[in-house]
């Protein structure tokens, strides 16, 4: 199938004594129904979908999250599962924003933390096997040590 994505890989490190990095990176994007993933924790291929119920907002519990569309795509984007995050969920008019907040704890001097993102447009068709096949893919990629 043909994907359309991005990944996004997030730096922080410092030279000062206990700051705290926290980044919020945002992502507004049209849509109807928004899934979570229910991967268990040793992060095999078995991958249920539920569907998140926003009234407001509400905290994602999951790692990947598929939003779908009236048209022949949908878009998956997932937070790497070693990386320590927060995801919020909010609605907006024809879709939702989904909010991680990255880097929650404090960074010592000389540490680089880093946290990755992976985003896709993909077939509306078998978008949730391939939104499966992509997080499995993500979650056994090695974090790339090179700046």
């Amino acid at each position: 199938p043909q994907v359309f994505g991005a990944d996004l890989l997030l730096s922080a490190q410092t030279d000062l004594l206990g700051t705290n990095p926290r980044q919020v990176v945002f992502s507004s994007v049209s849509g109807q129904q928004l899934l979570q993933s229910t991967a268990p924790a040793d992060n095999s291929d078995v991958v249920d979908w539920e569907a998140l119920s926003l009234s407001d907002s509400a905290e994602a519990a999951a790692d990947c999250l598929l939003i779908r569309g009236a048209g022949e795509s949908s878009f998956v984007q997932m937070v790497h599962p070693d990386d320590r995050h927060r995801t919020r969920v909010y609605p907006e008019e024809g879709g939702f924003r989904l909010e991680h907040e990255l880097f929650e704890h404090e960074l010592e001097k000389g540490v680089i933390l880093r946290a990755r993102i992976r985003a896709a447009w993909i077939p509306a068709s078998d978008d949730a096997q391939v939104a499966v096949d992509l997080y499995s893919d993500f979650v056994r990629s090695e974090l790339p040590l090179t700046t």
